[in-house]
């Protein structure tokens, strides 16, 4: 039981990471991450350079963050599942001891990776998102890597789908007269 809490939080902070690369990579602000890079700061050109050309980045995160999750709910459901139908009382019988037993580590691992895993990561990266991805970036780096075969084939994929469908794969950075007059109200 202790090796199984162990893993799922390992796992969990493993989607974690995955959810503050994600979200400080899109919300980072290209004019505070321009000057840093122009002062030589290797990661703020890197997270530039992600932001540039971001589908490897997000298919990696996409393919990391289902991984985990679904690898914690087969360790959930397998080392918890046991305890738990132990101490549940026969008189419910075996079949319905087996459900409760199931849906108990689901419903746990769900909401424990639904707020540590996810929402408070997220929170974090959207309060200070050019610190946590300047701070990320290189760990993404490595995992971009390792996965980079698999996520170059979905990246592919997910292009073609785009472009079939007349969707932009790339994001445009167009400011319009719109976009400068919010500017200029919201300072």
């Amino acid at each position: 039981m202790l090796f199984g809490l162990i893993a799922v939080m390992l796992l969990a902070a493993a989607s974690a990471f995955l959810s503050l690369a994600e979200i400080s990579l899109a919300a980072s602000s290209r004019v505070k991450l321009r000057p840093l890079a122009e002062k030589g700061s290797l990661q703020a050109a890197r997270v530039l350079s992600f932001q540039d050309q971001p589908g490897l980045f997000f298919t990696t995160v996409q393919i990391g963050l289902n991984a985990v999750a679904i690898l914690a709910g087969i360790v959930g459901d397998s080392l918890l599942s046991p305890m738990i139908h132990g101490l549940l009382p026969d008189i419910l019988g075996h079949a319905l001891k087996g459900q409760v037993a199931s849906a108990v580590p689901f419903v746990g691992v769900t909401l424990f990776f639904v707020l540590f895993a996810d929402l408070i990561p997220k929170r974090i990266a959207m309060a200070v998102p050019e610190a946590v991805a300047l701070r990320l970036i290189e760990g993404m780096r490595r995992v971009i890597f390792v996965l980079a075969p698999l996520s170059k084939i979905f990246n592919s994929l997910s292009s073609v789908i785009c472009r079939a469908f007349g969707l932009p794969d790339k994001r445009r950075d167009d400011i319009t007269s719109d976009d400068l007059y919010a500017m200029v109200e919201a300072g």
